[in-house]
């Protein structure tokens, strides 16, 4: 009895992750949608329990932004679903990342863990938005970085940050963006080397 209900799971989560795209669509596209689902349950699960703990710690401002960033990714997951314009849900998730990232870099999120998830953006935004943009929004968030830790901010509630800190944090989130531009490059050529390929 076990056997059906756990293919019928399997069925719904891969319906949720790949949505209503049609199956002769480009395989980029494909992949894009893909990842930009998964990264959006991902986050939505993520940001929704730690927008909780956020209400129950009283910092109000970040229990606010983190469930209006998940609000906007269900929006965006919906939108794309009825209407199969996928590439919305690709920029607003993205961009909602992004802001998030910079907010929870400023503040420091809970317990002075908000930098960590500084390191996962260049790793989907690169492959997401392509070699191009997504250079930019990571460099982007780098250049935020660099004026929150070299600012001169007296609001109480941003995150005071160690010399020792900021010199570990600038060369790891570098490497992070090498390593995820490079990536993106060699698929592109091997995409583009499979494509022309298949034309002959």
């Amino acid at each position: 009895d076990m056997k059906p209900n756990s293919k019928n799971l399997v069925a719904i989560a891969r319906r949720c992750i790949s949505g209503k795209i049609p199956d002769d669509c480009d395989i980029g596209l494909r992949r894009k949608v893909i990842m930009v689902n998964v990264i959006s349950f991902v986050a939505i699960l993520n940001l929704v329990p730690l927008g909780i703990v956020a209400f129950f710690k009283d910092n109000l401002t970040l229990f606010i932004s983190d469930i209006g960033v998940a609000a906007v990714l269900i929006a965006c997951l919906i939108y794309s679903r009825k209407t199969n314009r996928y590439e919305v849900s690709i920029y607003f998730g993205t961009l909602s990342a992004g802001i998030l990232f910079c907010w929870l870099l400023l503040t420091g999120g809970v317990n002075e863990t908000g930098h960590l998830w500084y390191y996962t953006f260049p790793l989907f935004a690169l492959f997401l938005l392509g070699l191009k943009k997504g250079s930019i929004a990571s460099l982007i968030l780098f250049l935020v970085a660099l004026v929150v830790f070299f600012g001169d901010f007296n609001f109480s509630y941003f995150a005071r940050y160690s010399f020792d800190f900021k010199i570990r944090f600038i060369p790891s989130f570098i490497v992070v963006f090498a390593y995820a531009y490079l990536f993106e490059n060699l698929r592109k050529k091997d995409e583009q080397a499979l494509n022309l390929k298949n034309w002959e």
